[in-house]
């Protein structure tokens, strides 16, 4: 079997994190790296009251230290103080929680990020906060930069509840639209299904973006053009992925709906669904040069086991995999997308091809340690391994960078 190169190792104790992000933050075309450490969503005292009690400690909870690297691990800005503690703290929920994006149009990267009850822009270059605002709830976990004004950059920006909530409001909700000075544009709402990972694309051309929140369709004005009837309300969607599946020009939307698996047009039709115990992620790609048009799979966290299904939904194939697939883009043979799997057992990533085999490992996966464990979800608490992509060095095809809390192994996919 193949092997990935490895370029280099970071060692990152100092600042390493679970939740790394990538961007321009100076304006020179290269990618830097913002690691955060920190609770997450977990720093809502809505983790710390009724069957929530004894998750978290204040300590644990306290943490926070952001900090920006260039790819080499030079540190540029920290803002915070770096976790220091024998024991790991625990975290969960953060790969939604902070974004890096160019939100104000200088034509350099800002991190957006939620911290408490607070929305804060901080100056890519430094890392000065640009911009606060004050959220009327602890517990919003999701933040994401759009263009709804159809200017040149995402200047607006949602957040969202996007986990536990306080009542009145359902699982994962509510959500609210702030304007490029964090001014509320759209006032605090709740959507069906609201899950976890909103949404945004200009789907119609005309130069702003429709936003997808739950199994909900909202125009740039805030108007709901559609809603699936999801008829058990505790259903939500996990994971969303927007794709033309099948090349007709328009977007299909694959959803991950926390039981099922759906695929959805842009008009709110149902094209095919597959019963599932717990859909959790999905991702699609040109996985099969023998196949028409694109193809999706979703992951099984139940029963350990990923599906690919054709764009008409008819099942290529499953197998045992425990984790999270996304795609890695023209990294197979003649071109084709790969899936790549990150554990939470705490193992090596691998790769897959369209067929579901194995297309290339990682040198270092060999006599891998798998660290010890005992409790409930050890990536909670730092011991897996994450896997990222970034074309880290300007040619083409993304590297896979492999981390932890304390390392950093960043790989060229083998040819």
């Amino acid at each position: 079997m193949k092997q990935a190169r490895l370029i280099r190792s970071l060692d990152t104790t100092e600042y390493g994190a679970d939740w790394v992000h990538f961007g321009d933050l100076n304006g020179d075309g290269r990618p830097e790296m913002v690691f955060r450490q920190g609770p997450c969503m977990l720093d809502s005292k809505v983790f710390t009251i009724g069957r929530f009690e004894g998750w978290i400690s204040p300590e644990d909870q306290a943490v926070f230290c952001l900090t920006a690297t260039d790819v080499e691990g030079r540190i540029l800005w920290q803002v915070g103080e770096p976790f220091r503690g024998e024991r790991p703290y625990r975290t969960h929920g953060g790969n939604r929680m902070t974004q890096v994006a160019d939100v104000d149009g200088d034509g350099r990267d800002e991190v957006a990020l939620i911290r408490y009850d607070r929305l804060l822009v901080y100056d890519g270059l430094d890392g000065s906060v640009k911009r606060e605002r004050a959220l009327p709830y602890d517990n919003f976990c999701r933040v994401l930069p759009v263009n709804v004004s159809g200017g040149d950059y995402p200047g607006e920006v949602l957040a969202q509840c996007g986990d536990e909530a306080y009542p009145p409001y359902t699982y994962a909700n509510p959500a609210i639209l702030y304007d490029r000075n964090l001014e509320a544009l759209w006032p605090e709402r709740s959507y069906v299904g609201a899950g976890h990972n909103p949404n945004a694309l200009d789907v119609d051309g005309d130069g702003r973006d429709e936003l997808f929140i739950g199994y909900t369709m909202v125009d740039h004005t805030g108007e709901v053009l559609w809603a699936l009837d999801i008829p058990d309300p505790s259903e939500h969607v996990d994971y969303r992925v927007l794709d033309d599946l099948d090349g007709d020009g328009e977007v299909e939307i694959a959803y991950a709906g926390s039981r099922d698996a759906l695929l959805v047009s842009l008009r709110g039709e149902v094209l095919w669904k597959k019963e599932h115990h717990h859909i959790q992620r999905c991702a699609t790609g040109k996985y099969r040069a023998d196949v028409e048009g694109r193809q999706v799979v979703f992951c099984e966290k139940h029963q350990d086991r990923v599906y690919c299904y054709r764009h008409d939904g008819v099942e290529l194939w499953s197998r045992g995999a425990r984790g999270y697939a996304r795609t890695l883009a023209g990294a197979g043979e003649g071109g084709l997308d790969l899936i790549l799997f990150e554990s939470p057992t705490g193992a090596f990533p691998y790769a897959l091809d369209g067929r579901g085999e194995e297309a290339f490992g990682f040198p270092e996966a060999k006599g891998y340690q798998i660290p010890p464990f005992e409790g409930r979800q050890r990536g909670d608490w730092g011991l897996n391994l994450k896997a990222e992509l970034c074309d880290i060095d300007g040619d083409g095809r993304e590297e896979v960078l492999v981390h932890d809390r304390k390392r950093m192994c960043i790989y060229a996919v083998p040819e």
